[in-house]
C-alpha cells in the first residue's frame, strides 16, 4: 500500500492584496504540500 502524500491547501478567494487558504487567510501566501504560511519578503524563496 502507498502513502498518502499530503496535498497542496486549497484556495477559496483570491483578489489583489488578498488570499484565502481553506480556513487561514493572507496578504501575501506560500502554499506547499501540506500547508501554507505568510510569505516572508525578506527571504528567496
Amino acid at each position: 500500500m502507498g502513502a498518502i502524500k499530503p496535498s497542496s491547501p486549497a484556495i477559496t478567494y483570491i483578489k489583489w492584496g488578498q488570499i484565502e487558504v481553506e480556513v487561514q487567510q493572507y496578504k501575501d501566501a506560500k502554499l506547499f504540500p501540506g500547508g501554507s504560511r505568510e510569505w516572508d519578503w525578506r527571504k528567496l524563496p
